[in-house]
Parts: C-alpha cells; structure tokens; sequence
C-alpha cells in the first residue's frame, strides 16, 4: 500500500516538470495517461484491500474453528507456526482415517463373501431337503422296506418332568463327537432278514433286523441286533411327508437323547 502512494507522489511531483515545453495536445495526452494510470493505481489498492479482507476472514475462520480457546489472539506470525502444527495434525488424522476405511473395505468383501457362501450352502441344503421331502414312500407290508432307505435326522431331547414335559431340539452342529456318530445316514434292508446301517463318519454295522407289529398306517418298530455287540431300536411311524422315525442314542448323558427324522427310500 505504502508502494503505491510513494508511486502517485512520485507522478504528481513530476508532473509539473513534464509538462514544460509541451504543446496543449500533448498536455492532454499526459493527462489522460496519468488519469488512467490514477485509475489502475486506485484499482489495484482496492484489490489489495478486499485480499487483505479475505485474508483476514480466513485467519479468523482458522482460529476459530481450529485453535484452542487460548490460541485465539495469537498474532499471524505466531499463529502460522500454530497452523502447520494443526495441519500436521490434520494430516495425520486423514491418513489414519484412510486406513481404516480401507481395513474395514476389506472386512467387509470378505464378509460379503462369507455370506454369500453362507447363502449358497443354505440353498444347496434347502433344495435337497426339499428334494428329500418330495420322494416320500409309505411301505404296504413288510416286503416293501427291502431296498435302501435314507435318514434325515435332527438330534432331540425330553426335558422336564412326567406331565410336564417336551421335545427339545438340538443344534446338530453342537453336539460332541459320540452324539455325531450316532447319526444313521442310511440304512439297507436285505433278505434274509439282514441290514446295513450307515452311520455319519461312513462307519457301516452289519446287522439282523426284525419288524414288530407292522401296520402301513400305524405306528411299528424294527429292531437291529448282532448278539451282544450291537442293539438299536427304531419306531417308525407313518406320516403325510413319509415315515418318521425316532431312535435312542446309546450314550450315558445327564439326559436322554433321541434322534427324530424322516425316512425316505
């Protein structure tokens, strides 16, 4: 600011020794350029003064918003060693931030993508049930169980007391190892009055088998037997879906545990 007026003193002093020995044309051409460089002269110091005002908002706006309350009247020099300390700061901060959106980016695409093996498994074991449920055989005598029959089994438990008691289900993937292998995956009656039971873990029991009371509309059971070695019981019983069947498991637990399903050929 002071450059510019020291400028226009300058021109104004001079003007009288530049106007000497010129004609009225020229004079007027002298004018008219010191009015015009006036004019710019004038421009340029309200340019400066409304960037000075901008300046001046802006380093207001910074200690305001980003100084501590103590900070407030420090003056530009000082204040400008405390900026770049904020704006490390800041900077700092941006980085971390990045950082952490692009960890949990990554968690999240691997969740996605757990989940959609998630759903895809689900299907897979929906469609089979379904398929499973959709193949139901209702045997009309005792010649009919002959052949290969399939087991869906879900672990179940009694829980209470006499007359105040019910099934309870268990989480199939909960159960220990010697509940598991329990499970009956298939079972194969042939002649002779002899079976094959599969069990989960493709441990196969060669067995006799004989049929209790069989009745194609009613309750009835088959008991599997190698003298003392092996014994199971199965109930059966004739549903809409096709024949649900329960079954013991010859483990010594707090509590009696059954396995309840469907048996479809």
């Amino acid at each position: 600011m002071k450059y510019i007026f020291k400028h226009i003193i300058t021109i104004v002093l001079m003007l009288p020794i530049t106007l000497i020995g010129q004609n009225k044309k020229e004079v007027q051409f002298t004018l008219d350029t010191l009015t015009t460089v006036h004019e710019s002269l004038l421009n340029d110091y309200k340019d400066l003064q409304q960037q000075w005002k901008d300046q001046n908002e802006f380093f207001e706006h910074v200690k305001q918003n980003f100084f501590p309350a103590e900070d407030i009247n420090l003056s530009i020099k000082q204040a400008s060693v405390k900026f770049d300390d904020v704006y490390k700061d800041l900077e700092n901060k941006v980085v971390k931030l990045v950082e952490i959106n692009k960890s949990l980016s990554d968690s999240l695409k691997k969740q996605i993508s757990v989940n959609q093996d998630i759903n895809i498994q689900n299907d897979i074991y929906k469609g089979l049930i379904l398929s499973s449920l959709n193949q139901a055989s209702f045997p009309k005598s005792e010649s009919d169980i002959q052949g290969k029959w399939n087991l869906f089994l879900n672990p179940v438990l009694l829980q209470g007391n006499p007359y105040e008691s019910g099934i309870t289900s268990i989480n199939p993937f909960a159960v220990n190892d010697s509940i598991a292998s329990n499970k009956i995956l298939s079972i194969e009656f042939q002649k002779d009055e002899l079976a094959t039971i599969r069990f989960s873990g493709d441990v196969e029991q060669k067995c006799f088998y004989a049929i209790n009371d069989f009745n194609a509309t009613k309750p009835y059971s088959i008991q599997f037997s190698k003298q003392d070695e092996f014994k199971l019981t199965l109930m059966v019983s004739p549903m809409p879906d096709g024949l649900m069947v329960s079954y013991e498991v010859p483990e010594k637990t707090e509590t009696v545990i059954y396995y309840l399903g469907l048996m479809k050929q």
